[in-house]
């Protein structure tokens, strides 16, 4: 703050303070006070030229005179964070304005956004260069650009810079409801959406730019093309999706795990994997006892599984090497167990599971949990333990 015998109010406060709110950091003395500085300072019905003159009063350099006569009444909301008029405000020495900011400031004030760029720039705030910009801007192009909404207060545009993926449009299409249950109709929307991040200025992630109807269906939870979608793209993606995909359509699951990669994902399944997969064997990754579930890869709880297959198919279980070296389970026993017990079919019922077939009456055979092999006790035996 500069060096002045006048006394300083709370508006002198105000108006020096480098956030307007009458604390440090205060505006240098040394440095030019910028447009765009003196018209926060006046806010919304007040005065820009009544601020620039206390300013200079208190030994602060102020715009020109020429420069003070070029603002005009709806300037503040470029230098509004919500494009609203209001506080937050864009200060001084904050990152370059985001892309997304000029295109919702030009809509909202009827303007081309190359000249709201430059219209930033002159009240100290610079912007993407004006000549990347389109001519025109409208409502869903602004939609388009917006960050998602994390409910921090987080950044309200996507990154200039940063190449917009798949998933941002994605979940736009959804949420405005513009994602066709179709795969190729979906293809298209997210086509028409490209085409518009790259006329704003946009650089495009390779799954958005060469994303096909068959990369949709395979980045769906339920292999339809339809939301769900498989999780952030840092989050692991279940072997048994790429399994069952690699089943249906015929592929060899280690081209699947290629496109996903190319897609963007990259916490896969290790591989790598056999080079096909029966339908029998994608049978076996899942079951609906008790709810939908599959098995993980190197899942330690692969016995209940392993029960559950047997109840929904009607099949003993075998252990050995699961699907495409992906889900290992013990070797078999080279005998089979007995049925199990009134207890161990007890406890296994109460784990969500059963070892008799809903509506046959005949117990499913179940092997011994133990690798070695499994034999009913003689009569010797059982009266040695209960000894």
């Amino acid at each position: 703050m500069p060096n002045t015998p006048i006394p300083l109010d709370d508006h002198d406060r105000r108006i020096t303070s480098h956030e307007l709110n009458a604390r440090a950091p205060w505006l240098d003395p040394a440095q030019p006070v910028t447009l765009g500085h003196v018209l926060r300072a006046a806010g919304r019905g007040g005065d820009p030229g009544a601020i620039s003159s206390r300013l200079t009063e208190l030994g602060y350099r102020v715009p020109s005179p020429e420069q003070m006569d070029t603002l005009v009444g709806n300037e503040l909301v470029l230098l509004s964070r919500h494009t609203n008029g209001y506080p937050p405000w864009l200060l001084p020495g904050d990152t370059a304005c985001p892309r997304g900011h000029v295109l919702e400031a030009a809509r909202k004030v009827d303007r081309r956004p190359a000249d709201v760029a430059a219209r930033l720039a002159e009240l100290g705030h610079p912007a993407p260069a004006p000549d990347s910009f389109p001519e025109q801007v409208d409502h869903e192009d602004c939609y388009l650009v917006r960050a998602p909404d994390d409910g921090g207060g987080g950044e309200r545009w996507i990154a200039d810079d940063a190449p917009v993926p798949l998933g941002h449009v994605l979940e736009k299409l959804r949420r405005a409801g513009r994602l066709s249950k179709d795969p190729e109709g979906a293809v298209s929307a997210i086509a028409s959406a490209r085409e518009r991040l790259t006329r704003l200025g946009y650089p495009i992630a390779p799954e958005l730019a060469e994303v096909t109807a068959d990369d949709l269906v395979l980045i769906s939870r339920g292999l339809d093309g339809a939301p769900p979608w498989l999780p952030d793209q840092d989050e692991p993606v279940p072997l048994h999706h790429v399994l069952r995909f690699a089943q249906a359509r015929d592929r060899d699951p280690n081209e699947v795990l290629a496109r996903l990669r190319r897609l963007g994902f990259h916490r896969l399944p290790r591989g790598p994997l056999v080079g096909s997969v029966s339908r029998e064997e994608a049978g076996l990754l899942g079951h609906t006892w008790g709810g939908p579930s599959w098995l993980a890869q190197d899942d330690p709880d692969w016995f209940p599984h392993l029960v559950a297959v047997a109840v929904d198919t009607g099949k003993t279980p075998r252990g050995g090497r699961g699907p495409a070296a992906g889900a290992r389970l013990p070797p078999s026993p080279n005998r089979s167990c007995p049925p199990p017990s009134r207890r161990a079919t007890s406890r296994w019922s109460a784990a969500g599971t059963s070892s008799t077939r809903p509506g046959s009456g005949s117990p499913v055979r179940i092997p011994c949990r133990s690798a070695t092999s499994c034999t009913a006790p003689t009569s010797g035996e059982r009266t040695s333990r209960r000894s």
